[in-house]
């Protein structure tokens, strides 16, 4: 039962994590195991042997260790060729993940893990039918491996992560640094900056546009924003939206400031619009 499950977990989740290797394959070999782990209920007194004769012993490392000795199980045929289809769909697996790609540290480290585990329990199995004692290298010494593996390989992605948050953070500091510097330029320049989520109505602009604007307040829809204290109105508003149709939009118009004086505003910028035409995001920029 836990080979059975060894092995679906090295197959799920090498599939989970890469992606590359046949899925028609990664079925066989998780199949095949199933198949085995039955076999190992209804056939002889296990997977391995139809009949145990005697318990021998051998001495490994200072330490006596026990085998069994007796008929071999025809059907343990069944493990190993599941075994053969681990190891190949992990070798295709990382074959399959480019070089240049950033997975590739990850693949080598994961499917070469579970490859020297494999082959540990097949070497295990081959011992057993050359009839030699039974050699030390069960799912023990793989599973060490495998988790000093997966330590380098946290490690190394915890650090990775820490570089990438820091270079995050860094991209943001620039980006609200740049923009900073480009409102204070637009200040300077007595220019208005503005951008219109159509999707969700939020209108957002700087405090010369504001100004330039005429308005009390800096709340409000983008049109009752840009066209509140136009002479015109409304048919403002509708020739402003039929000029958002395209890709660039230049638009002039007249305002009376609630102080009453008139001034030419000139709006002009660049629209995103969706698959059917429609406006989804105005930037623009006003001067007088």
């Amino acid at each position: 039962m836990p080979t059975a499950l060894l092995v679906a977990a090295i197959v799920y989740g090498t599939h989970i994590m890469f992606g590359r290797g046949s899925l028609s394959l990664a079925v066989a070999a998780v199949a095949l195991r199933g198949l085995a782990l039955l076999l190992n209920f209804v056939t002889g007194v296990n997977l391995n042997f139809e009949s145990v004769d005697r318990i021998e012993h051998v001495t490994w490392f200072g330490a006596e260790v026990g085998y069994p000795v007796g008929m071999l199980n025809p059907w343990a045929l069944v493990a190993q060729i599941s075994n053969v289809l681990v190891i190949a769909y992990l070798a295709q697996t990382l074959y399959r993940v480019r070089r240049d790609s950033p997975a590739w540290w990850s693949a080598l480290l994961i499917c070469g893990g579970w490859l020297l585990l494999v082959f540990s329990m097949l070497a295990t199995n081959l011992s057993v039918v050359l009839g030699l004692p039974r050699l030390p290298l069960g799912t023990l010494p793989g599973s060490v491996i495998m988790v000093l593996l997966l330590s380098v390989l946290l490690v190394r992605e915890l650090r990775r992560g820490r570089r990438m948050d820091a270079l995050m953070q860094e991209s943001e500091l620039r980006h609200v640094r740049a923009r900073r510097e480009l409102e204070l330029a637009a200040d300077d320049a007595n220019l208005g900056l503005w951008q219109w989520d159509v999707a969700t109505g939020t209108f957002t602009q700087n405090e010369t546009n504001y100004a330039l604007l005429g308005h009390a307040g800096n709340n409000g829809a983008a049109t009752r924003v840009l066209f509140g204290n136009a002479e015109l109105g409304e048919e403002e508003e509708r020739a402003f939206l039929d000029a958002t149709r395209q890709q660039a939009y230049e638009f002039e118009y007249r305002i009376q400031r609630p102080d009453g004086e008139r001034r030419w505003i000139l709006l002009r910028g660049g629209v995103e619009h969706g698959p059917l035409g429609d406006p989804l995001l105005v930037r623009g920029v006003t001067w007088t």
